[in-house]
């Protein structure tokens, strides 16, 4: 059974919807959630929606990072995700962990919904099963990088509270 997630990323014009049909809980997402608010805090990328969501599409494929062949129907691992090899191009029926959202509000199946705010630096994570949420800074983030899977247990004891 899959663990889906809808990722949020925002400002103060417009908003992005994004879907993860697997390793929704996180500690399987935030890693890669950390990396993209990494880059925002680091001026690696700009910290506005249109220019800065379709980065997280690439971080979720390069999590994924298999290389099809549709000769051999076999997927290997890429040594490098985004060097040009001449051949088709593919893993299969998506792209990679992160999928755009053509809906913007949440799909049935989901059991966290992360809205990163690219105005405060933050990310809020609610458990859909609790209706729970805590809303992180990045440096409170920064604190706990590595560290997913306690941050994770405190949806449980929010849960126990109910």
């Amino acid at each position: 059974m899959s663990t889906r997630s809808q990722i949020i990323i925002k400002d103060d014009y417009s908003e992005q919807w994004f879907y993860r049909h697997s390793d929704g809980y996180p500690s399987g997402n935030l890693p890669q959630l950390f990396k993209f608010m990494s880059w925002l805090k680091e001026g690696k990328i700009r910290n506005n929606v249109e220019q800065s969501s379709g980065w997280l599409i690439l971080i979720g494929a390069d999590e994924y990072g298999y290389d099809y062949n549709f000769d051999t129907d076999k997927k290997t691992r890429r040594k490098n995700l985004f060097k040009p090899n001449g051949k088709k191009l593919g893993c299969g029926w998506k792209c990679g962990a992160y999928e755009i959202c053509s809906c913007k509000e949440l799909h049935g199946d989901v059991e966290w919904l992360y809205t990163i705010d690219l105005q405060d630096d933050t990310i809020e994570i609610l458990d859909v099963r609790s209706d729970k949420k805590k809303k992180f800074t990045f440096e409170e983030l920064k604190r706990r990088k590595g560290d997913w899977i306690s941050l994770e247990n405190l949806w449980g004891c929010l849960r126990c509270q109910q």
